[in-house]
């Protein structure tokens, strides 16, 4: 269930803050969180060229009718370089590369094309003519993946793998074409076979939006945490939670129970720079069974009953933390670099939070909505079942549709694993509870994409209200903390919970829980982990097959991977960079281990800030940087645009991992013990080299299931999570037996079938779509409950 969305404003990288040459980086946007400036080093590295034959290069990128290559406004004067542009002038990102590849650059889009797909419909029924002159070639053409695969197919783009490879698999650094490509697909060999079709066919280069990076994570307002948990003096007692007649802007129920069943004796933490354990106090129990007691009495509980028993219940289990200084108060407990929530911990914050509109709104008739997504439109729904991570569910934010590899190495689907149905019943029970917007399927008149955004966390709505957390990229949600009616700086990532992920076996035939309601463990570990990996994109360029400047272009797109050509595509040319011109380059090695990384300069700001646009669209529109094509996106420059405070959470989520606190999903993670090149946290490729259709509707309610169509209609996983939870409901689904309550629709006729029929129709798209998949990825990822010979 992957989600790809553009940025909104960016108004932190509008912050000014100057620093004179020679210095250390003084504090500023670029910031990050507190730890400190950043010293900036020189950077030598260059490349040099040869001429060429032909130098013309002629580029096609077309971004919805609005940026490319060219300036599209009217008339600009660059206080950088002191330059005036006008429409058509070349921007100085290509400018710049023209200069370092020895080309002449020239614009080859008319931007008449609005979308992308009418782009490759008309360049391509032209014949990948220029639209400025129509005599000459395109020679490089950017466009989407699906749409490069299909021409290259059709034999009208340039095969690219023999450049890259000229003596197949003898190739070397020596001798192949395109070197800087060459070792970058040598280091990352499953980036690699994602744009390898057809055996050995290269049609386009790869685009990251970040390497290995996670893109989307839990986000709190963190503000809120430290409010409900400051003492033991904080809570609302005007209003009743649970019991038989609660009010209506609080906690309902305790319908959810409890799921981690024994925590872990010692826990690992990122303190002082590394991972160290600290011993649990068992008896502690279980949270969730304790506020249950509270919640299903007949007179239920006050809001501060709910705070002071997880205020307690934090100080004594984890009192070890405390003692020893990393935790100050029980906030830290969720929000700090250290945080070591379980799920239930989780789940039971999240009730506190409902419990307590006075604590943190200031007057008790206030609602809190717990958990949103993000806005109307149907991916956006979809944030609500990101819920199911709580409970090791995977394939929820994979790379490629609902596909995840198993313990094993094997390749499985979200579709036709049993928990991915068993996790409806716990985000079920927390709906009903009131710890999800209600009806977060449901438009209004004027839909938009971030409403709730707007709504509860940057309160630009009509009606604002409050809200707490939700499942979303942070570098756009943290903006809300810049918005001048949010009153908070507290949005930002926050480490996930400890809970139980198949980390030691395939378990895609294995329920959360068995008929009793306990919890399966086997084959899995307490751990933290991130499915969420910016990877492989959807966009990149291409040469024609009619291309008269074939080296030329090759040159510019090997150039992308130099380590020149990745700062100058990110940050643009050097004189864009803080302290830096284009005969001296300056640039940080430390915003990210392992990476240099440009830092945006002062003057770059002051242009961002003077053409009111957001970041990308200025970078794109303004310099010419950040375009789609074949390139890597730093990581240093997703961090430096993302604010300073949700900086902050960003911070920890990578001191947690470089500590090895916490596990993400990885492009090229492998399995130590059996040197398989695939295990459970290795993201899948973005691309297989084979597609399934289901023509003949076998897996039809499969697919009308978990289809991403679900705005205004209450079907399929969404009415399973709407539908009030009961111990009668929960069993049904563990048994997989047949019943009518819910609402289940196929996807091709929208005819009602029941939910044991989805059941039914698992084999025969495990057998003749998963099968498939896992076969084009090598017989070792064929997992072995597929009945196919």
């Amino acid at each position: 269930m992957k989600k790809k969305v553009l940025i909104s404003s960016i108004s932190a990288l509008a912050v000014l803050t100057l620093a004179s040459c020679g210095e250390a980086v003084k504090e500023g946007s670029y910031q990050q969180g507190s730890d400190g400036a950043y010293a900036l080093v020189d950077y030598s590295e260059s490349v040099n060229y040869s001429e060429l034959d032909n130098k013309d290069v002629d580029i096609y990128i077309n971004y919805n009718g609005e940026s490319g290559i060219t300036f599209r406004g009217t008339s600009w004067f660059n206080s950088v370089d002191g330059k005036t542009y006008t429409q058509g002038s070349i921007l100085p990102t290509w400018s710049r590369i023209a200069d370092l590849t020895k080309t002449n650059i020239r614009e080859a889009s008319g931007y008449t094309a609005t979308s992308i797909d009418n782009a490759y419909t008309s360049i391509a029924t032209a014949g990948y003519k220029s639209e400025v002159d129509s005599s000459r070639s395109i020679d490089l053409f950017y466009n989407s993946t699906d749409n490069l695969k299909k021409a290259g197919n059709s034999g009208t783009l340039k095969d690219l793998y023999p450049y890259i490879y000229p003596e197949g698999d003898a190739t070397t650094a020596s001798t192949t074409k395109m070197p800087n490509l060459y070792a970058y697909l040598k280091d990352n060999p499953s980036i690699k076979q994602s744009v390898t079709v057809s055996g050995k066919h290269i049609y386009y280069t790869p685009y990251l939006d970040g390497d290995n990076e996670v893109e989307n994570t839990f986000i709190m307002d963190t503000e809120m945490v430290s409010k409900v948990l400051a003492s033991l003096e904080v809570g609302d007692t005007g209003k009743k939670n649970g019991g038989t007649n609660p009010d209506k802007n609080v906690l309902q129920t305790g319908a959810y129970k409890s799921f981690i069943q024994t925590d872990t004796e010692i826990v690992d933490v990122y303190y002082n720079g590394e991972k160290k354990p600290f011993e649990l106090n068992s008896a502690a129990g279980n949270i969730i069974d304790k506020q249950n007691q509270l919640l299903q009495a007949t007179d239920g509980c006050t809001g501060k009953d709910l705070a002071n028993q997880l205020f307690n219940y934090i100080k004594t289990k984890y009192a070890t933390l405390f003692t020893a200084n990393v935790y100050k108060t029980p906030a830290d407990l969720y929000i700090s670099e250290s945080a070591a929530y379980n799920t239930d911990e989780l789940i039971a914050l999240m009730r506190v939070i409902k419990a307590n509109p006075g604590v943190i709104t200031g007057s008790e008739d206030n609602e809190v909505e717990v958990f949103f997504p993000r806005g109307e439109i149907a991916t956006a729904i979809d944030n609500i079942y990101d819920l199911a991570q709580l409970w090791g569910v995977q394939g929820v934010d994979s790379e490629n549709g609902n596909y995840y590899f198993a313990a094993d190495g094997t390749l499985n689907s979200l579709e036709t694993t049993y928990a991915s149905y068993d996790a409806l019943n716990y985000i079920s029970a927390i709906y009903n509870e009131g710890l999800i917007l209600d009806n977060f399927y449901v438009s209004s008149a004027t839909p938009t994409s971030t409403r709730f955004y707007d709504q509860y966390f940057k309160k630009t709505m009509e009606n604002p209200s409050f809200g707490f957390m939700m499942y979303d990229d942070p570098s756009i949600v943290a903006q809300a903390n810049d918005s001048e009616f949010a009153n908070t700086q507290g949005i930002r990532s926050v480490l996930p919970p400890r809970t139980y992920w198949s980390t030691e076996k395939n378990t895609a035939q294995q329920h959360l829980y068995d008929k009793n309601g306990i919890t399966i463990t086997e084959g899995k570990s307490l751990v933290r982990y991130y499915e969420s990996n910016r990877s492989l994109q959807t966009t990149s360029w291409s040469i024609p097959a009619s291309s008269d400047s074939v080296d030329a272009a090759l040159r510019i797109m090997d150039f992308m991977y130099s380590n020149v050509g990745q700062l100058i595509q990110n940050y643009g040319p050097e004189n864009y960079w803080m302290d830096s011109t284009l005969n001296s380059k300056k640039v940080s090695n430390q915003l990210v281990a392992g990476e240099a990384n440009a830092i945006i300069s002062d003057y770059t700001r002051l242009e961002l800030a003077s053409s009111q646009l957001d970041f990308w669209s200025f970078m794109r529109g303004y310099v010419g940087a950040t375009h789609g094509i074949g390139y890597v996106r730093l990581k240093g420059l997703n961090l430096q645009v993302t604010n300073k405070y949700g900086r902050v959470g960003l911070t920890n989520i990578n001191k947690a991992i470089d500590a090895g606190v916490l596990m993400h999903a990885l492009s090229n993670a492998k399995n130590t013990a059996t040197a398989s090149k695939f295990t459970w946290n290795r993201s899948v490729p973005t691309e297989f080299t084979t597609s399934v259709t289901d023509t003949s509707g076998e897996w039809d309610g499969i697919t009308g299931f978990w289809a991403t169509n679900k705005v205004n209609k209450n079907e399929g996983w969404v009415n399973l999570v709407v539908t009030p939870y009961t111990e009668a409901t929960a069993q049904k689904i563990s048994d997989g037996t047949d019943e009518t309550l819910f609402v289940i629709k196929t996807a091709k006729n929208g005819s009602k079938i029941t939910y044991k029929d989805v059941f039914n129709q698992m084999s025969a798209r495990n057998s003749k779509c998963l099968w498939l998949l896992a076969k084009s990825l090598g017989d070792a990822c064929v997992p072995g409950y597929i009945n196919q010979k």
